[in-house]
């Protein structure tokens, strides 16, 4: 194993664990309080930056900053405390443009998910991939198991942005070109 990312939540155990077994662990945070935590916390490897443009599940402090706003005030958080691993930028970066103003910044890297999600490589569905193309927009929910705020694709139905526990989607018809 390369390497193990934690996020939606933050214990200090997993951290000691991965480092006792050789394995690099990186934690994903979302705010300068967090990067002054994690900057002491021994067994942290690296760090992913995740903005509120990220999907799913995002952190406490402002769902809707984004990752130029981020970014700076955590790397010099996180470098001001002395931690010397490698942070990575996360969240909205789609462009070769994102990704070069990224590292201008001090990105030792990026993360990037739907980019590689809609790729004929990926084993997401074909019906999830016309849902993403077919979206006009995202929105940030409250409906997150961790009790903070979640951004996803705008839901085919308002009333029933995500199945119930224990139940699938309805289906939907892929767009048409």
């Amino acid at each position: 194993m390369d390497y193990v990312a934690i996020g939606a939540g933050f214990a200090r155990g997993p951290f000691r664990k991965l480092h006792e077994a050789g394995i690099p662990g990186f934690c994903i945070i979302s705010s300068v309080k967090a990067a002054r935590i994690v900057a002491r916390t021994p067994g942290v490897a690296g760090v992913v930056v995740e903005s509120g443009q990220a999907g799913g599940h995002l952190g406490p402090e402002d769902p809707e900053i984004s990752t130029w706003e981020l970014f700076p005030p955590v790397r010099a958080a996180l470098r001001e405390a002395g931690f010397a691993g490698p942070i990575i930028a996360a969240g909205g970066l789609l462009t070769r443009q994102d990704v070069l103003r990224a590292l201008a910044m001090g990105a030792d890297g990026v993360q990037m998910g739907i980019r590689f999600a809609m790729t004929e490589e990926s084993a997401a569905s074909a019906e999830m991939k016309a849902r993403w193309l077919a979206a006009t927009g995202s929105q940030v929910t409250d409906w997150s198991p961790t009790g903070y705020k979640s951004r996803a694709i705008v839901p085919t139905s308002p009333s029933r942005p995500c199945p119930a526990p224990g139940k699938t989607a309805a289906p939907t018809a892929a767009p048409t070109a």
